[in-house]
């Protein structure tokens, strides 16, 4: 029977191999997924799921109870859709539709946490959202932050782990006015077609296009968008 030391440091070595397994997984999805990834990352993947099952069964064997993640290993394992363009299978990455998609906010939105951090990796932060705290999440959550290329990705969680919300950070680069909403969000997979229900100095919102609650916000005062934020409308706010 291991010391509680040594079940310690099992537990320890599983948070990282998981770790290490996401980032790799991240790395193989750029190529299309693990069938086309580089040799290197295979194995990498496979060794990360191998000492993944061991300690797991380790800990298991010494009565202690160790959640499933869906990357553990193939037969958990669930797919969800894309994040962006260049993580469609097969895609030519100098595409200019490749280069354009910055991501697909809506397939973000109503996926599971594991789905996405196959795609994003693991959070930068993570944060506890209290009751009451965000429209969005209105029985409390958790909201994680990513480093996504340039970008900074805040996306809040409902209690079963369900994506409600996602805000980008960092789009002033690409220097689009106010009211160059239409080509900004078109690069996030959203296509709109009505003028926001609210235009303020610095931000526009449509409050329910078709469930979705979306802003843009400038950087400053005439400046440029940095910031999008779509969310779901909670039923009870409709």
């Amino acid at each position: 029977m291991p010391s509680q030391e040594e079940i310690e440091q099992q537990i320890e070595l599983l948070a990282i191999h998981r770790r290490t397994l996401a980032h790799l997984l991240k790395q193989a999805a750029q190529y299309g997924g693990e069938t086309l990834a580089p040799p290197q990352t295979v194995s990498g993947i496979a060794e990360a799921r191998t000492n993944i099952q061991h300690i797991k069964q380790m800990l298991r064997d010494s009565g202690i109870p160790v959640d499933e993640y869906q990357d553990d290993d193939t037969e958990n394992r669930t797919h969800g859709k894309p994040v962006a363009y260049k993580f469609l299978p097969g895609v030519d990455l100098s595409s200019r539709e490749a280069q354009h998609n910055i991501l697909y906010a809506s397939n973000i939105i109503d996926a599971h946490v594991e789905e996405l951090e196959r795609y994003i990796g693991v959070p930068d932060t993570i944060d506890i959202v209290n009751v009451g705290s965000l429209e969005e999440i209105p029985q409390g959550g958790m909201a994680r932050d990513y480093t996504f290329n340039d970008y900074i990705l805040s996306i809040t969680y409902d209690r079963q782990n369900i994506a409600k919300s996602v805000r980008i950070e960092g789009l002033s680069g690409h220097d689009y006015k106010i009211y160059d909403w239409f080509q900004v969000l078109h690069r996030l997979g959203i296509s709109i077609d009505p003028q926001p229900d609210v235009i303020g100095i610095m931000s526009a919102t449509w409050r329910n296009y078709h469930g979705y609650n979306i802003t843009v916000a400038l950087d400053k005062v005439d400046g440029v968008i940095n910031i999008v934020r779509v969310f779901k409308v909670p039923e009870q706010s409709k």
